[in-house]
């Protein structure tokens, strides 16, 4: 009797542990420094789907990484971060796969955002977060921010003496510049009738885009110091803002923490408007979650991205690592109103463009950096290397 209950206790303690070593598992990917802003909903979803979640820290790169996993035989992802512009790249190697439920659910974000991940009619993304440039500026040294660039370049002249700048940024980075492109007509590429993108339409040499490109470059002399558009140009941009040197910045939403934890009294507005009136204009991205085509668990993966976008789990990652959700109902609650940040990025949206999600979209940004380099750093005239770098473009775009 004795060896029976021994027997039927090791057979319900082996039931037991097979049951536990069924019990579901997804690996999910995160930027290093931002898991922590989604621990909660990780602990209710595992609470309620009876799963379990291991997250991982991959850096931005994430489908470099995945392709090397696939290539080696690693465990993939269910679950990852990826970024709009690297898009067309991820679907020539076909390493994603559509989310079914973002059929449904595409009417709760903002169209740009679903488009920024949309083949076919497919949508490969939920996503994330949008990201774009604003204005960061020292309110302690100034009550409001200027709203003109010609004010800023004013600001310039009435520091100099106190060894003071006024608004600077990476301006030989096409990501920084074109806001001034796009703002008095230019474009990388025309859009089709559909909405979609027409590579065939380069308008880098249009007239409004070599008008604008005279003024960034008078701005960029006049006002930036030249070692700002060598390789460490941002972390010398970082340094004069937070030293209390420069009197405002352009730079991402991604930069609001580093700033903040410099002690700056920060304010944060809209980019300023050109000669013409109109307002820069840059490009803005789009973060979304993504699952791998080779995921083994895609049912429970898709059903724990719907789960972590919910507008609460939204709300807290926005309160926890600034990362704005492109979702209606977020984006109409109170406190975006009283956000600094989330205030700019909603008014910003209405009047800017995504980065286009070509294939080759690494090369094309690569060719624009270095016209916008010669040009501003070395003076050569911006007709000149613009038109080279759109014949380059046309080159390996048309082949």
């Amino acid at each position: 009797m004795f060896k029976l209950a021994i027997i039927l206790s090791l057979v319900i303690l082996s039931s037991f542990n097979v049951y536990a070593q069924e019990k579901e598992q997804i690996e999910v990917w995160k930027e290093p420094s931002k898991s922590f802003a989604i621990t909660k909903a990780i602990a209710d979803f595992e609470a309620i789907n009876d799963c379990e979640i291991k997250l991982r820290e991959i850096s931005s790169k994430q489908l470099d990484v995945l392709k090397e996993h696939i290539k080696n035989g690693e465990r993939i992802p269910d679950v990852m971060v990826t970024i709009s512009d690297k898009f067309g790249q991820a679907q020539e190697d076909h390493l994603l796969m559509p989310l079914d439920f973002m059929t449904i659910d595409r009417k709760d974000y903002l169209d740009e955002a679903v488009g920024a991940f949309t083949e076919s009619g497919k949508i490969y993304a939920s996503p994330r977060s949008i990201e774009t440039l604003v204005v960061y500026y020292n309110a302690d040294l100034i009550k409001y921010p200027a709203e003109t660039l010609a004010e800023y370049e004013q600001l310039a002249k009435d520091n100099k003496n106190k060894d003071r700048l006024s608004l600077i940024g990476k301006f030989d980075d096409i990501y920084y510049a074109y806001g001034f492109i796009r703002g008095n007509g230019g474009y990388v590429f025309g859009r089709n009738p559909d909405g979609s993108i027409n590579v065939n339409d380069i308008g880098l040499d249009s007239e409004g885009a070599m008008k604008v490109l005279a003024e960034l470059t008078e701005y960029a002399r006049n006002c930036i110091p030249q070692d700002i558009f060598e390789k460490k140009g941002e972390a010398i941009i970082d340094k004069l803002f937070t030293s209390g040197r420069a009197i405002a910045v352009v730079n991402g939403s991604w930069a609001l923490e580093k700033y903040a934890k410099a002690g700056i009294n920060i304010g944060i507005a809209l980019l300023p408007k050109l000669k013409n009136g109109r307002r820069l204009a840059p490009f803005f991205g789009v973060k979304g979650y993504t699952i791998p085509a080779q995921s083994l668990h895609s049912e429970l993966a898709q059903k724990f991205i719907q789960f972590l976008n919910r507008p609460e789990y939204a709300e807290d990652r926005y309160f926890k690592k600034a990362e704005l959700l492109p979702i209606r109902t977020v984006l109409n609650e109170s406190f975006i109103k009283y956000d600094d940040l989330a205030s700019t990025l909603v008014n910003e949206i209405k009047f800017l463009e995504p980065m286009p999600n070509i294939n080759k979209m690494n090369d094309v940004l690569g060719d624009l950096n270095y016209a916008l380099n010669r040009t501003v750093l070395y003076g050569i005239p911006y007709k000149s290397t613009f038109k080279n770098a759109k014949i380059r473009i046309e080159q390996y775009l048309y082949q």
